[in-house]
C-alpha cells in the first residue's frame, strides 16, 4: 500500500525484500530491535527481534577453511624459494606482534560483524545479543585460560567493534538458554546440519527474547540459509 501511494520505494537486499521510505514517519516510535546470534563451530543462527515479532531467522555455516587455506599458500610459497624464480623474502614471525588475531578467528568472527553490519542497513538496531561461549581452559596455565584462548581472543575482537559501533552488547551462557528453551519446551534438532528454526536458530530466539522481551513462543518459523 505504501508503494501504491509512492510514499515509498522497494529494493532486494541479499533475498530479503526492502522498502525505503519516501517520507518522514508519522509516528516517532521506534520500536528496541535485537540481532541474537548463536555462535557455532560449524553453523550458527542469527535472530532479529522486536518484542512483539520475530523479524528474521538466520541459519549460516561457520568460516572453517581459512586454516588450510593458509597451509596451503605457505607450501606453494616455500616451494618457489627452491626454485629458479621470483619469490617473496622471509619476513619475521607476524605471529608475535602486538594485538595480533590468528587469521582463522579474524575470518570466522569478521563473519559476524559483516552480518550485523548488513542486518543494521535494513533494521534500526542498537541491541546486540550473544551467547558467550566458553573456552577450553588448561590446567595450571592462569595466562592462556585468560588471554590466549582463541575463544577469548575473538569474543575481544567482537566486543571492540560493538564498542566502537555504540551498540549495546549483551551476553548469556549457555546454560541459560538451555533453561529457557527446557522451560518453554522448545526442543532442539540433534542433528547439527538440519536446516530448521529448532537446529540452531531456536537458541538464538531464547537469546533475543532475554533482551526484548515477549513469549517464548516463535510467531515466526521460517529460515534464512
Amino acid at each position: 500500500k505504501l508503494m501504491e501511494k509512492g510514499d515509498a520505494k522497494p529494493y532486494w537486499s541479499r533475498g530479503i525484500f526492502c522498502i525505503i521510505l519516501q517520507r518522514e514517519p508519522q509516528s516517532r516510535y521506534i520500536q528496541e530491535i535485537v540481532i541474537a546470534i548463536d555462535p557455532g563451530s560449524k553453523f550458527e543462527g542469527y535472530t532479529v527481534k522486536s518484542e512483539k515479532h520475530t523479524l528474521l531467522n538466520i541459519q549460516c555455516e561457520a568460516k572453517t577453511d581459512v586454516k588450510d587455506k593458509l597451509e596451503t599458500r605457505r607450501n606453494l610459497r616455500r616451494s618457489r624459494r627452491f626454485r629458479k624464480t621470483r619469490y617473496r623474502k622471509c619476513r619475521f614471525n607476524r605471529a608475535r606482534r602486538k594485538g595480533w588475531i590468528p587469521p582463522s578467528t579474524k575470518a570466522r568472527w569478521d563473519i559476524k560483524i559483516s552480518i550485523v553490519n548488513w542486518l543494521r542497513k535494513i533494521y534500526p538496531i542498537q541491541l546486540i545479543a550473544i551467547e558467550d561461549i566458553q573456552a577450553v581452559t588448561l590446567k595450571g596455565a592462569k595466562k592462556w585460560n585468560k588471554n590466549f584462548s582463541p575463544i577469548e581472543v575473538g569474543k575481544s575482537y567482537f566486543r571492540k567493534f560493538c564498542t566502537n559501533e555504540n551498540l549495546n552488547l549483551f551476553e548469556y551462557k549457555g546454560f541459560e538458554t538451555y533453561e529457557a528453551r527446557k522451560l518453554h519446551n522448545l526442543k532442539k534438532n540433534k542433528e547439527k546440519s538440519k536446516k530448521d528454526f529448532f537446529t540452531h536458530v531456536v537458541d538464538s530466539f531464547c537469546i533475543a527474547t532475554f533482551v526484548v522481551g515477549g513469549d517464548f513462543k516463535p510467531d515466526n518459523l521460517r529460515v534464512l540459509y
